[in-house]
């Protein structure tokens, strides 16, 4: 359950818009560099087909947005992600492009996606070099709280610290008996009344910013759960 975060949203939004400037430096390209693969159509109405490309990869983007502000996120998955945006947005903008002409775009749009696909893992790679740089000097960092007595919340957490730069800052969890073999530095920080004393009072009893609350409570419980998701919805822009 993720609070608003206005550094990450930007990060995120500043990703996006290297995605599209990518997209359309690869359309470019193609027109200079290689203009026997780009049908005519692309050089007679440019406006339209730029406009094209581009709502494709932003109904891409909505399904396969980039995860490269995931914590844990690995490069690999990351590959994976890019695919799938590559793949739906030259598979989009084929049938937009086939709607508005009756030339074959099929050839340009596979060597387009190839292109684009390599570009994007470049830059994608880039990217996360710079989060990780940034997070290791404690920029873009993830306040995280949990909720609940679980063990589970221990190996969690060990997961989670394993990697630094995943940018993670633990504050604590709340709970209302402790946890057995806790690390030191995972807090107890209160009851389940306590937390929900702070929701109740929340902004002003929260000294620090909490970007995820991770909740291990039984089904027994789900009143609770229901009341925090209630209040992360309530607070989350």
């Amino acid at each position: 359950m993720n609070y608003y975060n206005s550094n990450n949203e930007a990060v995120q939004s500043m990703v996006y818009l290297i995605d599209f400037l990518v997209l359309n430096i690869c359309m470019l390209v193609f027109c200079y560099a290689m203009p026997g693969i780009v049908p005519n159509y692309i050089y007679n109405a440019t406006k339209i087909s730029v406009l094209a490309a581009n709502f494709a990869m932003a109904i891409s983007q909505y399904f396969f947005s980039t995860i490269v502000l995931v914590g844990a996120v690995s490069f690999y998955n990351m590959m994976g992600r890019i695919f799938q945006l590559v793949f739906s947005q030259g598979v989009i903008m084929l049938l937009f492009l086939s709607i508005l002409s009756h030339e074959n775009f099929l050839r340009y749009c596979i060597f387009l996606s190839i292109t684009f696909y390599f570009s994007l893992t470049i830059v994608r790679y880039c990217e996360l070099l710079v989060i990780r740089y940034f997070r290791k000097q404690e920029r873009n960092i993830r306040n995280i709280l949990f909720v609940g007595h679980d063990p589970a919340i221990v190996n969690l957490y060990k997961d989670m610290i394993s990697d630094f730069s995943t940018g993670y800052r633990f504050l604590g969890y709340y709970s209302d008996r402790e946890i057995n073999n806790c690390p030191e530095k995972l807090c107890h920080l209160g009851s389940i009344d306590d937390l929900n004393s702070k929701m109740e009072s929340f902004p002003g009893s929260h000294s620090s910013k909490i970007d995820n609350i991770f909740v291990c409570l039984s089904h027994d419980e789900s009143d609770e759960i229901i009341k925090i998701m209630r209040f992360c919805d309530k607070n989350v822009d």
